[in-house]
């Protein structure tokens, strides 16, 4: 049995927790798991490799850029076991590219990959050297070549041509089959990041039944004929407050069959309802949170990152996101490089020498993550109020872990008479009372911090 809290100072401290087995009469601030009601399955964190966090890492002395890459993914790190690699250019890229340059390129079958090898392939082969195994890579187009749409450019939107559906879904393949080539995990491919976004930086727009027909009719066939049809499509990839419009819009017999599951962003609110609709209307799909940052100017707001950060990831994951994909994975001390000026922070931010630092957001990714383990189950659990943040997992090796979240000051001394204390008087304060059948562990939760509750079978299993 293990608790434990992080706060601001980015500091652990253990948590002062009683265990009681026989408590019968202790029914107020209770927070009951359950470990026989099983949400879904959680396969587990990872980051993105874009060509800004490949030329950082470049800049860096070699030991400092595998150590932050082993503080990711290697076997004392946050947990990582997943990676999402932008096709081409994006906004965090150092200038627009596509891999076929030209029209004639491309029906040449010539495909320059030189911004990969320059950024992309040798921290992918350090990523898997610290991960152990072939680390699984998602894949996301922020644009089809200019040459490709109807607006002759890779930003500001525009629209890939009709006519172009074929063309653009054999190059999304080719793509694929270069990097399945080399060795690399070809896991899961969004159809088009942010469809739904016109943007000074590379974008492209889709309805949800242009995204549909360009699946069904033409990727779907594209991937199988290149022997790529074990790999994961996901559509949306965008932010979850229009994600039950476009999923409804979007499926139907066919597409639900050509498509594995669906993508999602953190931004623009809550709408954590959404994500429980999904997960319960699509049980055998994937629910992917691919993408979320803060802005730059919160890069050295810790209190901040750890209320943002902490509120998101807890309840993407407990209403239903089985694997969380964080955004860059490290950024020099200007948010960037980033060719249009769309900076933002990261877990791991370098220095004007390019010494790199974590912040508060890493140490909440590290929480949640290492609490949920790889593969394990999110459980149902009932809580004594709505405004504690709380997602439970059953662990692989039948442990149970918990992150609490206290945020804005919603935990204060107020939170009400918690039990009876050794000299017989009422205990008030931060308490929260956990029960798991009829053993309960009774843990003081403080205002903006995590806290984690860890408890081995054997230590829950007598209280089934």
């Amino acid at each position: 049995m293990n608790a434990y809290r992080i706060g601001c100072d980015l500091k652990r401290s253990v948590v002062p927790l009683e265990r009681d087995i026989n408590h019968r009469k202790m029914e107020e601030n209770i927070f009951e798991v359950f470990p026989a009601i099983q949400k879904h399955r959680f396969f587990g964190f990872g980051g993105a490799l874009t060509q800004a966090s490949g030329y950082v890492l470049s800049q860096m002395d070699s030991r400092d850029a595998r150590s932050v890459l082993a503080s990711y993914y290697g076997n004392d790190g946050v947990g990582y076991g997943f990676v999402r690699v932008s096709m081409d250019s994006c906004d965090f890229s150092t200038g627009q590219y596509s891999a076929c340059r030209t029209l004639q390129d491309f029906k040449n079958g010539a495909y320059d990959f030189s911004n990969d090898e320059a950024y992309i392939f040798k921290y992918l082969d350090i990523i898997c050297e610290e991960a152990g195994r072939n680390v699984p890579i998602m894949f996301s187009p922020w644009s089809p070549p200019a040459y490709f749409k109807d607006n002759g450019s890779r930003i500001q939107g525009g629209r890939l041509r009709e006519e172009c559906y074929r063309d653009w879904a054999l190059y999304i393949a080719r793509y694929l089959c270069e990097y399945r080539r080399r060795g690399y995990n070809v896991w899961a491919l969004s159809i088009q990041n942010e469809p739904h976004a016109i943007q000074t930086w590379d974008s492209c727009l889709y309805t949800a039944h242009e995204e549909r027909k360009f699946l069904v009719e033409h990727l779907k066939g594209a991937l199988e004929a290149n022997g790529l049809g074990d790999v994961l499509v996901l559509f949306w990839d965008h932010n979850k407050e229009r994600l039950v419009s476009r999923a409804e819009s979007f499926l139907d017999e066919e597409s639900r069959k050509a498509v594995g599951g669906i993508a999602f962003h953190g931004y623009c609110g809550d709408h954590f309802g959404n994500i429980g609709w999904y997960r319960s209307s699509n049980p055998m799909h994937r629910v992917v949170m691919s993408e979320f940052c803060m802005g730059f100017d919160d890069r050295d707001d810790y209190l901040k990152q750890l209320r943002v950060y902490g509120h998101e990831y807890i309840n993407d994951v407990f209403y239903g996101a089985d694997t969380m994909i964080d955004w860059n994975l490290v950024l020099d001390c200007n948010g960037g490089p980033n060719h249009v000026g769309n900076y933002c922070m990261a877990p791991f931010m370098a220095d004007s020498r390019f010494k790199p630092h974590s912040n508060m957001a890493f140490e909440v990714i590290k929480a949640v993550s290492r609490t949920a383990g790889s593969n394990g189950r999110v459980l149902y659990h009932s809580s004594f109020r709505s405004d504690i943040d709380a997602v439970s997992f059953l662990r692989a090796d039948g442990s149970i872990g918990i992150v609490f979240g206290a945020f804005e000051g919603v935990v204060e001394d107020d939170l009400g008479v918690s039990g009876v204390g050794k000299d017989g008087k009422a205990a008030c304060g931060r308490v929260v009372n956990v029960r798991i059948g009829e053993c309960i562990f009774r843990l003081s939760l403080e205002s903006d911090a995590l806290t984690v509750l860890e408890i081995d079978e054997n230590e829950y299993g007598v209280c089934r």
